[in-house]
């Protein structure tokens, strides 16, 4: 996993593309269901875990760590 160093903490570049990645799938919803999200991203994280680890990996070419 890449990290990011900052003054305060390492963030993680998978972090960093999820939070880019949350305003698409609110935007998402909103087009498809006509309802702004009701849940955080902390929720659609734990709930879309593994799916948005192979999104991940397909459009960075990161390293399948998911898939050993």
């Amino acid at each position: 996993m890449e990290y990011i160093n900052t003054s305060e903490q390492k963030i993680s570049k998978f972090r960093l593309w999820l939070v880019k990645t949350w305003p698409n799938h609110c935007d998402e919803v909103l087009s498809w269901e006509g309802i702004q999200v009701t849940y955080s991203i902390n929720d659609w994280i734990k709930k879309n875990k593994w799916f948005l680890a192979r999104q991940y990996q397909q459009e960075t070419s990161a390293p399948r760590y998911w898939n050993k």
